[in-house]
């Protein structure tokens, strides 16, 4: 399992974002393919967030 925890507060604390992500492909490793999906979903909340 790949776990990944990312929080961050803007400067003038008007906004914060706390994401934990645990994501794992079950099926992904008989078939020999990485388990942990390639994803910039924290990325895309982060800038939704934090620019918004």
């Amino acid at each position: 399992m790949s776990g990944r925890i990312l929080s961050l507060t803007s400067a003038d604390g008007e906004h914060q974002l706390v994401l934990a992500v645990n994501v794992y492909d079950l099926g992904g490793d008989p078939r020999k393919e990485r388990p942990v999906p390639d994803t910039d979903a924290p990325g895309r909340a982060r800038t939704a967030v934090m620019c918004g």
